[in-house]
């Protein structure tokens, strides 16, 4: 289980799973979102290997951050999107696959409950607050499977 595995893995979890029909984007992806009423941006923030004796599965925590931009006037949509998302990662147990493969099972991803911060900015067209911007942060533990 190594740093692409995870990466793959989450991304193809997340594209399957996550909110239909709102664009998101991942590490390394451009998007003009000029035109766009809705988006999010998925990263993995931190990586971070925890000491292990060399006959144990590998155990890897990691910060997922999801950011929720909406620029409708209706602002609860924001927060219908961000219990969305809540709920993509609710009680989920992501399997992590070889990057090459879907069918090497390496190990698993587990969420813990998010933190939820509102980064909204002061953009105003006509005295009205248009950008709102949502933070999900969430701490994860990936176990790799015995060898």
């Amino acid at each position: 289980m190594n740093i692409s595995d995870l990466t793959a893995s989450l991304q193809k979890f997340w594209s399957a799973n996550g909110p239909e029909g709102v664009v998101t984007l991942f590490s390394g992806t451009t998007l003009d979102v000029s035109q766009q009423e809705r988006w999010m941006e998925f990263w993995i923030g931190q990586i971070k290997e925890r000491p292990r004796r060399p006959d144990a599965p590998v155990q890897i925590e990691l910060l997922v951050d999801v950011h929720l931009f909406s620029r409708e006037r209706n602002k609860r949509s924001i927060n219908e999107l961000a219990d969305t998302v809540r709920k993509t990662f609710q009680a989920a147990s992501i399997p992590i696959y070889v990057s090459t493969s879907l069918e090497t099972d390496v190990g698993k991803i587990r969420f813990s409950e998010p933190i939820v911060r509102d980064l909204s900015r002061s953009e105003t067209v006509g005295d009205v607050n248009t950008m709102q911007h949502l933070l999900l942060s969430y701490h994860a533990r990936a176990i790799g499977l015995s060898e």
